[in-house]
This record gives C-alpha cells, structure tokens and sequence, in this order.
C-alpha cells in the first residue's frame, strides 16, 4: 500500500492498529516504492487461519490505517468524560490532520462528551451545478441528522457550508487556502455511536467512503433532475401536438373477445 498521507496516519497511531489486525503478515521492511507490505504463506493460511476473514480483513487495510486517529480520539474522549476535569479546555487540543486525497482534509478532535470530525473537500474541479448540487447535499445531511429517528445511528452535523468552520480557521493551511473553493461539513460523534466495537468501525467506514457517497449522491442527482426534465419536455410537446389543427386524438378500440374452439 502507498498513501500520500501515511507519515500523518503512522504520527496519530497507524502502526498500532495495524500490527494487531495483521501482525504476523507484515512485510519489514516494505516492498520498495510502497509505504505497507503484507506478505501471507498461503500454505500456513489455509491451515491455521480462516481465509475469508483474512482476505476480507486484508480488503480493510486502508480503513483500518485510518481507523487510529479515530481510536486514538474515542479513548481521549472516554479518558475526558471518566476523569470530568472542571478546567478541561477542547481548544487547547490540537486537531490531528489527515489528508486522504489531495483535494480532501479531515481534522479529528475529541472533547468530553463528543468527538469532533470535520471533512473538507475541494470543489475547484466540479463545475457550479455540481457545487449547488453539494450544499444541496450537505443542508440535507445537516437536516437528517436531526430527525428521531436517525438520533441512534448518525452523528449530528452542525456545520455543513462551502467556508471552514469556526473551530479550524486560525489554522494556517485553511487560512492560506482560503482562495480555494472547499466544502466542509462537521460531524459530532457521541459515545452512545461507538458503543460497541462493531459501532465504532461502522462509524470509521462511513468516514472513508464519505467523499465517494458525496460524488455518488452528485450523479444520482443528476440523473434525477435530467430524467425529470425530459419527462417534462415529453410532456410539453405532447400540449403543443394537441394544440395543433391536423391533430388526431386517438382512439382506442374495443377488444374482441373470442371462444376458444
């Protein structure tokens, strides 16, 4: 595996995570021009382990890079709120920044009672339909997070806007890129989400494969709205057909039921 990110995810706790999830398969060192090498003896795999759970495990292996930062968030938080310090001040935390992509940020913070994601993705390369179709996108998320009954299953957002949010605009990189079109959205990760271990890395997933289901969503919505707009269109030539002196309504003929011999 090569991440452009990796010296950010091996600093917040990667290795860790990794060497407990795939520690006898680890390659030292890596393969030349890759930052992570897993190496299995398929002979010793099939007779001492599951294959299916070590190749589904081995398909994880960039989600589970990730997944450090946020256990290294989810403990802090938990250390915060057991230890409930009257003078604990979140702003004094320092963000722990990932770059995933090269046209996506994500700052993770944790606090008392919550954890704190927020995702910036650039919008230089879509077009301005695109962008709308991304607030569109983000006010929506920010609209069903709320709602009941998502309250047990999703983090709330509360920032969700083409501009960054309060808690990261002093730092110097959203300052200096601040010529840049960037959406960003906060994301509040309450202690009831990550319960149990399968919660949390359900809640890491979602995280990983955010900036595809915004894409996703962008296309659907294109195809939605272009569908829409061609039903309608099919609609208005149809009035203007009628409209028209040589038109001829049809006509629908009775149907002949006959006796089977």
């Amino acid at each position: 595996m090569h991440w452009d990110c990796w010296a950010q995810l091996v600093q917040y706790g990667a290795m860790d995570v990794l060497e407990r999830e795939y520690g006898p398969w680890i390659a030292t060192p890596p393969e030349e021009g890759y930052d992570f090498t897993l190496e299995f003896n398929v002979e010793e795999l099939v007779r001492d382990s599951d294959p299916v759970k070590v190749i589904r495990n081995a398909a994880l292996l960039r989600r589970n890079a990730l997944s450090g930062a946020f256990e290294r968030a989810f403990a802090a938080q938990a250390e915060a709120k057991k230890e409930n310090d009257p003078n604990f001040d979140p702003n004094a935390i320092e963000f722990m920044r990932i770059d995933p992509h090269h046209d996506e940020r994500m700052y993770i913070r944790h606090h008392r009672d919550y954890t704190t994601v927020i995702i910036g993705i650039a919008l230089d390369d879509l077009d301005e339909i695109d962008r709308v179709f991304v607030k569109l996108t983000f006010e929506e998320l920010k609209h069903r997070s709320r709602l009941p009954s998502y309250y047990d299953s999703s983090p709330m957002v509360v920032h969700a806007k083409v501009e960054p949010p309060p808690e990261i605009r002093h730092l110097e990189e959203v300052e200096l890129d601040s010529s840049r079109c960037r959406a960003y959205i906060t994301f509040l990760i309450q202690p009831r989400l990550i319960a149990t271990k399968e919660r949390r890395d359900y809640i890491i997933s979602q995280r990983m494969i955010f900036r595809d289901y915004l894409q996703y969503h962008i296309k659907c919505t294109e195809g939605y709205l272009n569908m829409q707009m061609r039903r309608r269109f099919n609609d208005h030539i149809k009035s203007l057909e009628r409209t028209s002196k040589d038109y001829v309504p049809p006509t629908s003929l009775p149907r002949l039921f006959r006796r089977s011999e």
